[in-house]
């Protein structure tokens, strides 16, 4: 089983913008204002500036519109202080990612990184396309990088279990797991992640036993469906 069919075994796909935990528009919320108001009121402050406005307003509208390549051209209409700024990069990080330039994407990411090195937001993001492109030791770091500033953030603790996975550290990727489900008891992903470490690990009565207790909410998850009779065909 290669990297990226790990990761599709895990029920966690890398390029969809809409699939659940981590990869669509409701968590990178975090990372970007959620309206063009929000924007302007970020950007400008007080002194709302009028060309600002109208930019960010058109790049959300543009968005919403499913005109991706036109909400990144909106960017442009910043003023020149605005357009190349934290703000304004993390945006075009998020719209390089929806159009699958995962390589651009990165750069946007890590421009604005670079302007605020002591916000999470950008870092957490910046796992997006770096997962999509499968370089998981960056992940790795990145994910670390998070987690030294706040040991417990979801995606940044899920990402970095699925990194370890990937990178064949399934006893890493176990202890991730089991940390997260400490603090989400209910969360049927994390819960699959871990059955497939357990399995990897060889502990398939154990594993069983995860994939069971996802299956016992949700019957049809495919991850734990594959992982169980993976589980129970083992000696």
């Amino acid at each position: 089983m290669n990297r990226l069919s790990l990761v599709v075994a895990l029920g966690l796909g890398v390029g969809a913008p809409h699939s659940p935990h981590g990869f669509g528009p409701a968590e990178h919320a975090r990372a970007v204002p959620r309206t063009a108001a929000d924007a302007s009121t970020v950007v400008q402050g007080p002194a709302a500036n009028g060309d600002a406005s109208s930019a960010w307003e058109a790049s959300y509208a543009a968005e919403a519109a499913g005109k991706l390549e036109a909400a990144l051209r909106a960017l442009d209409g910043l003023p020149a202080a605005r357009h190349v700024s934290y703000l304004a990069d993390l945006r075009r990080g998020w719209l390089q990612y929806r159009l699958g330039r995962y390589l651009e994407s990165v750069s946007a990411y890590r421009y604005a990184v670079s302007k605020e090195p002591a916000a999470i937001e950008a870092r957490v993001a910046l796992l997006l396309p770096l997962m999509a492109l499968t370089k998981w030791q960056d992940v790795t770091q990145v994910a670390q990088d998070v987690v030294k500033i706040d040991p417990d953030n979801y995606l940044a603790t899920q990402r970095l279990a699925l990194a370890k996975f990937n990178t064949a550290r399934f006893q890493e990727a176990e202890g991730l797991y089991r940390r997260l489900l400490l603090l989400y008891p209910s969360d049927l992903e994390m819960r699959a992640g871990l059955g497939w470490s357990l399995l990897r690990l060889g502990k398939h009565a154990q594993a069983s036993a995860a994939f069971s207790q996802v299956l016992e909410v949700n019957r049809y998850h495919e991850s734990a469906t594959r992982g169980l009779q993976l589980a129970r065909a083992q000696p």
